[in-house]
């Protein structure tokens, strides 16, 4: 948790007044993370996956 709490810290550090949503793959930590900040958590979709994967 520490790990994601620190790179969506970096994320909000550098883009400070945009509150944008957070897109993962579904990791453990990143739904309870962006709670905790106060931002938008979404999961990518399978075909979503793929893009980024290919």
């Amino acid at each position: 948790m520490l790990v994601a709490a620190q790179f969506i810290e970096s994320l909000i550090s550098k883009y400070e007044y945009e509150r944008h949503p957070v897109y993962s793959d579904g990791g453990t930590w990143y739904p309870e993370t962006c709670t905790v900040r106060g931002l938008k958590h979404y999961l990518h979709t399978q075909y979503e996956k793929i893009l980024i994967k290919s």
